[in-house]
C-alpha cells in the first residue's frame, strides 16, 4: 500500500528537520567546540579567581613578562591546584574520570554560570539548547541552583601576592619573594595588602599550601620597610 501525498510531505518534513537537529553544532558531539569550550572556561576562571590587578594597591599590574619562562612554568601548576581548590575540586583529573562526559560538561556550565552569570554567554545557549531538545529537566534545575549560589570569591590577596611574586619582582626595588624569609614577606604584606595582623606565620602556611620553595643560593632579605615612597629589602 503507497504512502498518500500527505503522509509523504510529513515524512519528508520529520527528516529535514531531524537533519537540522543533527547539523545543530553540539558541544556533547563536536570535539573541537568541546575544546573552545574548556580552553575558555579555564582562562575565564584564572582571570576571576586570580586577577592580575586587585583593588586599589600600589602595584596595579602583577603582569608576567612573556620572557620570563621559568616563571610561567613554575605557576601553572600552582594556578592550576588553586582554582581547582576555589573550585571545590580537590584534583581535576580525579573529578573528570569519576563523571561521565556529558555530567562533567554540564558541570563546567553550571561553573562557568557562577564565574559569569549570563545566560547570553554564546556556551551556555549552545548547551541549554541542547539540553532543551532533551528535555532534560535535571540540566536547568540545576543551571538554576548554580544561578542563585552567586559567583565564586576570588583568592586571598595574600596568596595572589605569593603567586605573582614568587619568581618574579612585582616592581623595582622589590625583590623576589622565593629571596625572602616569612618574617620580610610578613612585613611586606603588612604594609601593601594593609593587614596590620598578617603575621609570619600566616605566611608560611599561604607558602606551604601553595607548595612555593624558598630559592637556593642568593641573597636572603629578613626585613623589609616602607620609606620615602619606596620599600626598602634588607
Amino acid at each position: 500500500m503507497k504512502p498518500n501525498p500527505t503522509e509523504r510531505g510529513a515524512s519528508k518534513f520529520g527528516q529535514i528537520a531531524l537533519n537540522m537537529i543533527r547539523e545543530r553544532p553540539s558541544l556533547l558531539n563536536e570535539p573541537g567546540l568541546l575544546w573552545r569550550f574548556m580552553a575558555c572556561f579555564w582562562l575565564k576562571s584564572i582571570l576571576h579567581l586570580a586577577p592580575r590587578r586587585t583593588k586599589n594597591y600600589p602595584l596595579r599590574d602583577w603582569r608576567i613578562p612573556e620572557k620570563s619562562k621559568c616563571a610561567i612554568e613554575s605557576l601553572a601548576p600552582v594556578l592550576a591546584k588553586v582554582v581547582c581548590s576555589a573550585l571545590g575540586w580537590k584534583s581535576f583529573e580525579k573529578r573528570f574520570l569519576s563523571l561521565s562526559r556529558e555530567k562533567f560538561i554540564d558541570e563546567l556550565i553550571f561553573l562557568y554560570c557562577r564565574l559569569e552569570p549570563t545566560l547570553e554567554d554564546p556556551f551556555i545557549r549552545l548547551r541549554t539548547e541542547e539540553a532543551a531538545r532533551q528535555n532534560n529537566t535535571e540540566f536547568f534545575k540545576r543551571l538554576g541552583e548554580s544561578l542563585k549560589e552567586g559567583p565564586i570569591d576570588p583568592l586571598d590577596d595574600l596568596k595572589l601576592l605569593l603567586i605573582y611574586g614568587w619568581h618574579v619582582p612585582l616592581a623595582p626595588g622589590i625583590p623576589r619573594l622565593w629571596h625572602c624569609t616569612d618574617n620580610s614577606i610578613s612585613e611586606f604584606a603588612t604594609g601593601f595588602l594593609d593587614r596590620p595582623n598578617l603575621s609570619e606565620a600566616a605566611v608560611k602556611k599561604a607558602r606551604q599550601r601553595l607548595k612555593l620553595t624558598r630559592a637556593r643560593g642568593g641573597q636572603l632579605y629578613h626585613h623589609a620597610k616602607f620609606r620615602f615612597d619606596k620599600w626598602k629589602f634588607s
